[in-house]
């Protein structure tokens, strides 16, 4: 039988901080990025960081996310 793989469930606290994930991205290197009621989420595999209107963002992130050259993000519109 083959095994079953590992999952980790990822509730508000601590987690994604939300309960509104609006928008998913894959990028480049498999990171995943979440745009959410409170501000953007990025998941590396282990661990979660975070940037909301603290850090100049100006609302939530209902809008997908893009790439951008350089390594860069866009978010909203």
């Amino acid at each position: 039988m083959p095994k079953r793989p590992d999952w980790i469930q990822y509730a508000p606290n601590p987690g994604l901080g939300d309960l509104w994930v609006y928008t998913v991205e894959r990028g480049p290197s498999g990171v995943l990025w979440f745009g959410t009621e409170g501000g953007v989420k990025r998941f590396d595999g282990r661990s979660l960081q975070e940037w909301t209107h603290k850090d100049g963002l100006g609302a939530s992130i209902r809008e997908p996310l893009k790439s951008a050259p350089k390594r860069r993000r866009l978010f909203g519109r």
